[in-house]
């Protein structure tokens, strides 16, 4: 089996020493070849780095997804409550459903009966 070497910027190296030098995969090398790259593109792309997201990573990021959208569920509510409660209290013209004060509205205790 005849080793391939490679000739890029005045160098010719086997596959393996141009990894060993680029830091690229020797895979990865062979593999840009046989798709069709030219040498100085192989040897000059850096490699890509593929890692899997930890576990802890996806439960923050789903935590985070789930506490945004509380958070936004209760600035919509806040602001939907704030607006009608603005509504009721300041709006000219309009009388309030109960003309009694809230303490007269609060269930009686047996001392204030007696």
């Amino acid at each position: 089996m005849s080793v391939r070497r490679l000739t890029h910027d005045g160098h010719t190296l086997t596959i393996r020493e141009w990894s060993n030098r680029t830091g690229i995969p020797v895979q990865a090398i062979y593999r840009r070849l046989n798709i069709g790259w030219s040498v100085e593109q192989t040897l000059t792309m850096p490699a890509r780095k593929r890692t899997k997201p930890t576990r802890g990573a996806i439960l923050e990021s789903e935590f985070y997804k789930l506490v945004c959208s509380i958070d936004g569920a209760l600035r919509v509510f806040r602001k939907r409550i704030g607006s009608y409660v603005f509504e009721e209290t300041d709006t000219p013209g309009v009388v309030e459903m109960f003309a009694e004060s809230r303490r007269d509205r609060c269930p009686r205790v047996a001392q204030e009966s007696v």
